[in-house]
Parts: structure tokens; C-alpha cells; sequence
């Protein structure tokens, strides 16, 4: 991988295709000598890891798109490159995702839209381009939202609190019971007025029993920046209403919120037609719809989705599932989504405006009362319904 490196900045563009060949050259001989060495667990983690930067930006696969290029998209985070999945600005199904859409364009759009990552002044703005293709917009519309992000294509900081929620822990801020709060601009809630006096909120949560809308359009808004964009600014082809356009403040953000949550559950009232929500809402980013699977309700059954939810959480693609409590007078339900799959645990958000993480064991025996605070036997612990990307 160094010698590949060094191959692209010594030789520039004409290099990059064999740099590439001696990058996996150089994977298959590390895990071959990793094989066959004893006590050789530390190397063999570290060149899978060096052949998963190749296979990561493999999904990348467009004219005019070239393999540096490819591996610069691909680990791209927000201040700099990184290999956390977590962390990168672009997931798997994005990368894939936003070389289909590309390959659709005609050849003038296609070469719009090559000038449009040549002219970004960083990665990043370069990302949520792509980002914003992959999401399923219009070329237009991509060209619009670019048009508004690119005098703000130096600013990292500017790009990191208005084009992404951060909804994963590895970006958002420590909140009480080792839960994750989402800020936005370094805060996680807001001054609000009820009628009858001021209080505070989390900027993000449901603002009435709307947690299935709520979870939906925050998992959205981490997919589609041009939808983001509007949220935080009220502009853009994905323009949010409830605030003045251009007020970018926490207030304005905590309006826009609770205007799409409420448009949205009126639509779907409790989730009503899950199916169709979660098509319409996560399936242009994740290239398919969405099936709500009702019924998971023993260990059995959940152990037999894992395997699903894991594939599709490490793509990219959001799994909503309902928990309800297991206090049999009290069987309230509560919507959550699934974002990730680590190890032995899964990061699931809940729209009251954090993220937990949860052991998959956990989901699996129904003990998941951590995600709403409560003891891991209480409180909405039992999952009952997932839905998963077709």
C-alpha cells in the first residue's frame, strides 16, 4: 500500500491503475505470510484492513472517475481521510449508488458533473456531491444544491454542521447514561416556548408520539445532504419550511424538524403503512424499497433476521424497528432505527434525539431497555417488527 501511494504522487494519474495492482498484490502477500506465521493475528487484521480500502473503493466504478479518485471518495471523513466506517462521509451503498446514477447521466451531464468534483476546493465538498447524486436527486437538483455548498467548499466545519446530522457516535457528544446526543453547531438542544413558558428541548427529538416519522427523517437526513441542507438552512431543492430561508440557527433547525415530523405523521399516522414510509423516505438513498417484517417477536425469529440487518446496516442502509414494553399493562410502542453493526454490538438511534449501543445478544433475547433509558428487561426492550431494504 505505501509503494502504491508513492507510485500515484511520483508518477501522477498515468500510475494510478498499477498502483492500484501493486496495492492488492501487496494485500495477497501480506495475508499469505499472515497465514502462515503463528501468532500473526495483529498482521493479518492490518492487510485486511488495507485490502478492504481496495474493495471500498472498488464500488466506485464510473467513466471518468479514476481509481485515485475512487480511493479519495471512499475515505473521505470530515476533517480529513480516515478507515472508520463510521466515519467516512460516503457509505458502501452511496459509492455504488452514485456510480449508477452517474453511468445514467447523459454525456453532458456526466461531464457537468466530472467538472463539478475537478472544481470542489476539498474532498469533502466533493463527497456530498456525490453524496447528493447517490441520494437519487435530480441532475438539476444536484447542481442547485452544488451551486449553494460550493462557497462554503473550504469550510469543513461549516460543511460538518449542515450537510450531515452525524447520527453515529462516533461523531456526537457524550449525554447522560452513555447515550449519544446529536448536536447541531455544539448543541444538543434549544430554548422553546410552549404558550405557557420557555423550556428546553433536544434539538432533534419527536415533539408528540411521532417517533416513527421522527427516527424516519433523521436516518434520511444522514443519507442526502441536499435534504439536510434544507433542514438546517430552509434552502435548496430540498427546502424545509417552519423557519425563515437562511436561518441557520438551532432554532430554526428544531422548527423545520418539527414541521416535517408532523407533515410526515399526518401521512402516517403511527407508522401507519410502514412499508410505504420507509420506501419513500430511505429507499431512493438505499436503491431499493423497504419491507416491514411484523411479528419478530421471539428470540428465534430475531436471531434469524440478524444476519440481514447486519448486511444492510454495514452498507449504509438504516433498519427501523419497533420495540414495545414488555410490562403487559403497559404495551406501549416506540420506534427506533438500527444504524450500525460493530463487533458485538448494534448503534441504534432513538428519536428522542441520541444514539445507543446496544449487544446483538441484546436484540436478540429482547432486553434492549437500554435504548430508552430504562434497565435492559424494562422499558421498550422487546423488538417486534424490522424493516428491512428489498
Amino acid at each position: 500500500m505505501r509503494q502504491a501511494a508513492k507510485a500515484i504522487r511520483e508518477n501522477g494519474a498515468d500510475a494510478e491503475v498499477r498502483a492500484l495492482q501493486m496495492a492488492a498484490d501487496g494485500c495477497h502477500q501480506r495475508l499469505k505470510a499472515a497465514q502462515i506465521r503463528d501468532g500473526a493475528a495483529e498482521d493479518a487484521a492490518s492487510a485486511l484492513k488495507e485490502c478492504a480500502a481496495l474493495a471500498r473503493a472498488g464500488r466506485v466504478k464510473a467513466p471518468g472517475i479514476s481509481p485515485a479518485s475512487s480511493v479519495v471518495l471512499a475515505y473521505t471523513g470530515d476533517f480529513g481521510f480516515t478507515a472508520d466506517p463510521l466515519g467516512d462521509l460516503l457509505t458502501p451503498i452511496a459509492l455504488e449508488r452514485g456510480s449508477q446514477l452517474l453511468n445514467k447521466l447523459s454525456a453532458s451531464d456526466r461531464a457537468a458533473f466530472d467538472k463539478m468534483l475537478a472544481d470542489a476546493h476539498t474532498p469533502q465538498e466533493a463527497a456530498y456531491l456525490w453524496n447528493a447524486l447517490a441520494a437519487g436527486h435530480s441532475f438539476a437538483d444536484v447542481q442547485a444544491f452544488g451551486r449553494l455548498i460550493h462557497p462554503h467548499g473550504k469550510d469543513l466545519k461549516w460543511m460538518y454542521d449542515h450537510l450531515d446530522p452525524h447520527i453515529n457516535s462516533r461523531n456526537t457528544g457524550t449525554g447522560r447514561g452513555h447515550e449519544r446526543e446529536l448536536t447541531y453547531r455544539t448543541r444538543y438542544f434549544t430554548r422553546t416556548y410552549d404558550g405557557k413558558g420557555f423550556g428546553f428541548e433536544r434539538i432533534y427529538q419527536q415533539n408528540k408520539n411521532n417517533c416513527v416519522s421522527a427516527s424516519t427523517l433523521v436516518a434520511r437526513a444522514a443519507n442526502d445532504p441536499v435534504f439536510m441542507l434544507g433542514l438546517t438552512t430552509g434552502e435548496g431543492p430540498g427546502a424545509v419550511g417552519g423557519a425563515t430561508p437562511g436561518d441557520d440557527s438551532q432554532g430554526a433547525l428544531r422548527n423545520r424538524l418539527t414541521t416535517i415530523y408532523d407533515a410526515t405523521d399526518a401521512k402516517h399516522p403511527g407508522g401507519k403503512n410502514g412499508s410505504e414510509l420507509f420506501t419513500n423516505q430511505l429507499g431512493p438513498a438505499a436503491g431499493s424499497g423497504y419491507h416491514n417484517n411484523q411479528g419478530v417477536d421471539t428470540p428465534a425469529e430475531r436471531r434469524e433476521y440478524l444476519p440481514a440487518i447486519e448486511s444492510a446496516v454495514n452498507e449504509g442502509k438504516p433498519v427501523p424497528i419497533t420495540v414495545v414494553k414488555s410490562d403487559k399493562d403497559d404495551p406501549g410502542a416506540h420506534e427506533v432505527i438500527i444504524l450500525a453493526a460493530r463487533d458485538d454490538k448494534l448503534e441504534v438511534y432513538n428519536p428522542w434525539g441520541y444514539t445507543r449501543w446496544v449487544t446483538k445478544q441484546q436484540f436478540i433475547d429482547g432486553e434492549m431497555g437500554r435504548v430508552t433509558g430504562a434497565a435492559p428487561n424494562r422499558g421498550h426492550d422487546d423488538p417486534t417488527s424490522v424493516a428491512l431494504p428489498q
